[in-house]
């Protein structure tokens, strides 16, 4: 189990707001192993995980009669899965290894359980809506590693996917197969081909604000996701420098893609369907080229790993209708990672993670409305385009040591001594526009300017852990 937790808290004279963001995971895992025969193996696996994400703020204010006035706001979106799973390894002769089985799935849904509750001195009133979905999906798999020469390997598999919610049924054929040929003793080539189907659909938002990821079913109305995937890579040892060198490119297309229609998210459909203020029937694609360097030998070792990569969405009644980049598109991703073997007991880590900022979408202006009954200051923004401009590249660097202590009897004990973003880089979560008041020593008087502020989490984190091996 692990879960993330935010909070911040903004003070204006009395008057005080707090923003909560959490988000984690809670999962666990069974498996029964048996052996039925010298070349037939048995696997069978029962896998609980649930995924919950709640945002909430706390405002309150005090009126003029020194008063006090709460409003609060929460929304937990969450995702229950139970999974069981039966699987079959054979291997007929030394050319073929097949391996066949079945899945199936209980999900529980619950994309939205908002409420809101107003409390004053004199009265207090509030609302809430929830949504519960449950759904069951079951597959059937079967594939082939089959070598039918030495310079030939082949990887063919066929998956079927059944999906029922809400009385909505969807039958998915999967084929997927992989070809391998070696060129040479050091070198070899490989393509691969793979249909997927996805039946669960990721809402996130692409303004301004909060991480808001949500995990919503596919309905009769929002069909489950398709993609084909085309990749071909070449790989190479180096055998005097004990390393390995990848390269592989990639393109995948992607249809039934959804995404929150304009001007709206999952908090502010309190009085709507879910499913109403989501658009579908978008397109997808997506491509890349990934390179990558290992030395798995020697007392230095590590990996690096860059990758080129572009992700864009498309959809009829969203950014008129041209596409735009996804807010998962990070063109530039450099991953490097060592480990130096300082004696027998003592190792030295160090990694360096970098890529480009995360789209986002800015507003080409902002009129400020006159004053209304309910708003001291409003201010309109405009967009011209989706995710047109991006916050700052992440960049962070880990370094840490490792003792290996070997005991009695095979055991043995390792303290790992780690520090997180050794170098302390502020690395953005998220930006919101803020109107900030700014005097004006002609009028004497303030004017609001719209600023872009920028929030950043996680600075440098020293830890340690202790694991024991018998």
């Amino acid at each position: 189990t692990g879960q993330d937790l935010l909070t911040i808290l903004n003070r204006a004279g009395k008057d005080e707001t707090t923003n909560d963001l959490r988000w984690g995971n809670l999962t666990g895992t069974l498996r029964l192993n048996s052996q039925l025969s010298p070349r037939t193996f048995w696997k069978n696996m029962f896998i609980f995980s649930r995924f919950k994400y709640l945002y909430g703020f706390t405002f309150d204010q005090y009126t003029d009669e020194d008063r006090k006035e709460q409003s609060k706001f929460k929304s937990i979106s969450s995702l229950w899965n139970t999974t069981l799973k039966s699987e079959i390894d054979f291997v007929p002769g030394e050319k073929n290894f097949i391996r066949a089985g079945m899945e199936h799935t209980f999900h529980t849904f619950n994309p939205r359980n908002n409420s809101q509750i107003f409390t004053s001195a004199d009265s207090s009133y509030g609302n809430t809506v929830s949504d519960r979905l449950p759904a069951y999906e079951t597959s059937f798999y079967v594939e082939d590693e089959w070598r039918p020469a030495d310079q030939w390997s082949v990887n063919a598999g066929f998956r079927l996917n059944y999906f029922y919610i809400q009385k909505a049924q969807f039958l998915s054929p999967e084929p997927r197969l992989s070809i391998s040929r070696r060129l040479t003793e050091s070198s070899s080539l490989k393509a691969s081909f793979v249909r997927t189907q996805q039946n669960i659909h990721l809402l996130t938002n692409s303004g301004l604000g909060f991480q808001n990821d949500v995990w919503v079913p596919a309905t009769a109305l929002l069909r489950p996701q398709r993609s084909f995937q085309y990749a071909l890579g070449w790989s190479k040892t180096f055998v005097k420098a004990a390393t390995d060198l990848s390269l592989e490119v990639y393109y995948k297309e992607m249809s039934n893609q959804i995404e929150y229609r304009e001007g709206v998210n999952i908090f502010s459909s309190q009085q709507r369907a879910w499913t109403d203020i989501v658009t579908g029937n978008g397109r997808g694609k997506s491509y890349g080229i990934e390179l990558g360097v290992t030395r798995q030998t020697g007392r230095l070792t590590g990996m690096l790993a860059y990758t080129f990569s572009r992700t864009f969405r498309r959809f009829e009644d969203i950014n008129n209708a041209r596409s735009y980049p996804f807010k998962y598109d990070f063109p530039h991703n450099l991953n490097i990672t060592g480990a130096l073997s300082l004696n027998k007991k003592w190792d030295f880590t160090a990694s360096w993670v970098w890529h480009s900022g995360q789209p986002i979408s800015l507003p080409a202006t902002a009129l400020n409305a006159p004053p209304n009954a309910y708003y001291e200051n409003t201010t309109l923004f405009f967009f011209n385009n989706r995710n047109n401009a991006r916050l700052p590249d992440y960049a962070r660097a880990d370094i840490g040591f490792i003792c290996t202590q070997k005991k009695k009897n095979g055991r043995s004990a390792i303290w790992n001594f780690s520090v997180f973003n050794v170098f302390n880089r502020p690395n953005v979560l998220y930006a919101q526009i803020q109107n900030t008041p700014v005097f004006n020593y002609q009028t004497h008087q303030y004017d609001y300017v719209q600023q872009l502020k920028t929030r950043s989490f996680l600075p440098v984190l020293p830890s340690v852990s202790y694991t024991f091996k018998w």
